[in-house]
């Protein structure tokens, strides 16, 4: 899952106010996204008491707490200690996973419109690919410069952890790329290799008003970053109805569920 990539953890420890303490031998964050509810994340930590380490996350916060977000085997966890358990399904949350290989080689009908997309951006423009590395840095923070949303809502949140992710490029294993068109920043993204086989796209944007820009960014940041990874995963739609169908587009294999409950209703 990947809201326990530590990358993630990292980039929007504050913006979500992430919070970290030791309860019984095992790592315990917490988190509160815009005077939203306090999540207890679940302990990280071998053979966890959780029915005690819940008790004392309980007992210890003034405000009420949701345990989540949990992913199956979390979620199975929660259940069999606590057969009763209203685990609620958060659908916006959900990661999208897709085979590689899908995205890469567009292959069959469904990714018909996705590959005349893609082949009307390389027809139509004089584009460049660029690999961002130690003597280009500034083309990337130029690239997310040119995408930063006005205001200070849930979209600014979000550009604050691409700043985090160039501030602290070398310390993680990131590979990021930006995407030009006609002589102007067309796209970029960023992501990792995580769990061996999968590579985790973190941020990606482009101009709309360029055509096939998405299209491309998505299949060449694949083809020269991520060669050799059997999944994709992309993350979240966070419940947007635009962004949900442009997940959906590209055909995921599988939609990673995340669940979560109210602390007050289990029986500690």
């Amino acid at each position: 899952m990947s809201f326990y990539n530590f990358t993630n953890l990292f980039i929007w420890r504050k913006p979500i106010h992430l919070r970290v303490r030791e309860i019984g031998g095992c790592v315990c964050l917490s988190s509160q996204w815009r005077a939203g509810r306090l999540f207890a994340y679940y302990p990280l930590g071998e053979s966890p008491d959780l029915r005690a380490i819940l008790k004392t996350i309980r007992d210890t916060t003034d405000a009420k707490v949701t345990l989540g977000p949990l992913d199956e085997r979390m979620a199975g966890e929660v259940k069999a200690l606590f057969p009763d358990a209203e685990l609620r399904e958060r659908r916006g949350l959900c990661d999208y996973v897709y085979r590689y290989e899908d995205l890469t080689e567009l292959k069959g009908d469904k990714y018909h419109g996705k590959k005349n997309h893609y082949n009307r951006f390389i027809a139509s423009y004089d584009w460049e690919y660029i690999e961002i590395g130690k003597d280009n840095r500034d083309l990337l923070k130029q690239a997310a410069e040119t995408f930063r949303p006005e205001g200070d809502g849930e979209l600014a949140d979000e550009y604050r952890t691409v700043e985090e992710l160039i501030a602290h490029f070398d310390a993680f294993s990131l590979h990021a790329a930006v995407l030009k068109a006609n002589g102007a920043i067309a796209a970029y993204s960023i992501g990792e290799v995580i769990d061996g086989d999968t590579a985790l796209i973190h941020i990606e944007k482009g101009d709309r008003t360029v055509s096939g820009a998405y299209a491309a960014i998505n299949r060449l940041f694949l083809q020269n970053s991520f060669r050799g990874c059997a999944y994709v995963n992309r993350e979240e739609d966070m419940g947007l109805e635009g962004l949900r169908k442009a997940k959906l587009s590209y055909h995921p294999c599988r939609l990673d569920p995340v669940y979560e409950v109210d602390l007050d209703s289990l029986p500690l």
